[in-house]
């Protein structure tokens, strides 16, 4: 892996008051992620005027203050967002752009890897927020280690064989994919077996009645790597989803990473957008000594888990919405409720006329137009043709 994400380290322009430009654009200054000490990152209003950073020792506790609680996120709308380098603001949560002025209208697109593209991120140990800024692309001569991608699935050919393809194509060389399916002989067994792919195990319970936290238990005993990734079997990922992952665990030297926000896709519905920002559990990335065991639960048992290496571990929340595609199949573990409570609370939402364009934008990097078809005649639905 030849490239990764390091904090963006900015020089601080000007010297003694009154010697730089009176209309000069803020200076963000980011404090270094192991510096001993982990003040909030200072914002200098004018040039040679920013604040001294005074070390922890001096500094009132960060753990007794409300807001610099690395865990819940702020929930105004306004924090919810991104801001492109024209500094338009995106649609932000339960908000729209305004339909009248077409400039302003952001699209998928926009949300998706592009040339230098930055990724806001936030840094907590052990629920709390120490640093928070943006990552830009170096190079990080690291190393490869082996990354377990575990995959608990029912058996079922549609959609799990989407979530293998996205596996072929990832561009991190070191990985491996336990498949845990609960009864053997099933559709995808046979699929994977006809991959012929050595990178792919497959796991089978000694219960067939295991409740998911038990399969994902199971898989993380067979796991053979040192970091482990969530892989749901009906959900899409970017072929660098891993390269870039552990680029920024590595760089960052952290525990686990989470995605603050990923895209929001129902095929059916023909909708897609951003999802609102939190730590999304799906996404979890991590070493494999820092994840506890899985509660026996039907559903929501990954919640507990990421609450735990949250309050734990030092943990990064990267804004990559790009690298995972949450989707609504309408045979999820999730009712549709639950994706619709999701999707009310999205910070972006493609129109319906620009739908086709943006999945033509979100299928230069995935199978989504196949995923979409697969959908339809799963479910004995008609897609409209395109054009």
């Amino acid at each position: 892996m030849d490239k990764s994400f390091l904090p963006a380290c900015l020089p601080l322009v000007g010297g003694a008051p009154g010697t730089g430009p009176c209309r000069a654009a803020p200076v963000f200054l980011s404090p270094p992620v192991d510096a001993g000490w982990h003040p909030e990152p200072v914002r200098a209003m004018r040039p040679g005027r920013a604040r001294c950073v005074q070390p922890a020792s001096v500094q009132p506790s960060l753990v007794g203050r409300t807001p610099h609680r690395f865990h819940p996120f702020p929930c105004r709308a306004s924090y919810r967002g991104i801001c492109t380098r024209r500094r338009i603001h995106v649609c932000h949560a339960r908000q729209t752009v305004p339909a009248d002025d077409p400039k302003r209208r952001m699209k998928l697109a926009d949300y998706l890897l592009q040339t230098n593209r930055r990724i806001d991120f936030k840094l907590g140990i052990r629920n709390v927020l120490i640093q928070r800024g943006s990552l830009d692309l170096v190079v990080f001569p690291g190393r490869l280690p082996l990354v377990s991608c575990l995959m608990v699935t029912r058996g079922r050919l549609f959609p799990s064989r989407f979530a293998v393809e996205c596996f072929q194509r990832q561009t991190y060389a070191n990985r491996e994919l336990v498949l845990v399916c609960d009864t053997p002989g099933t559709e995808i067994e046979r699929h994977c077996r006809e991959l012929n792919d050595p990178r792919i195990r497959i796991v089978y319970p000694d219960a067939p009645s295991s409740s998911l936290g038990e399969l994902r238990n199971l898989s993380l005993r067979a796991a053979q790597g040192e970091w482990i990734c969530q892989w749901d079997d009906d959900d899409l990922y970017h072929p660098q989803r891993l390269d870039l992952g552990m680029a920024i665990c590595q760089s960052m030297q952290t525990d686990a990473l989470f995605l603050s926000r990923w895209l929001l896709w129902s095929p059916l519905a023909r909708k897609i957008g951003v999802s609102g920002a939190r730590e999304w559990e799906g996404s979890m990335l991590a070493r494999k000594d820092s994840i506890p065991a899985y509660p026996a639960l039907a559903r929501g048992e990954d919640t507990a888990v990421t609450q735990t290496m949250i309050a734990a571990g030092r943990v990064v929340l990267a804004d990559a919405p790009w690298l995972y595609t949450y989707v609504q199949t309408g045979a999820n573990t999730w009712s549709d409720n639950h994706f619709d409570a999701i999707w009310k609370a999205a910070s972006f939402v493609e129109t319906t006329e620009n739908y086709e364009a943006a999945m033509l934008a979100a299928a230069s990097t995935g199978p989504h137009q196949a995923y979409a078809h697969a959908c339809a005649s799963h479910h004995g639905a008609m897609l409209p043709v395109a054009g």
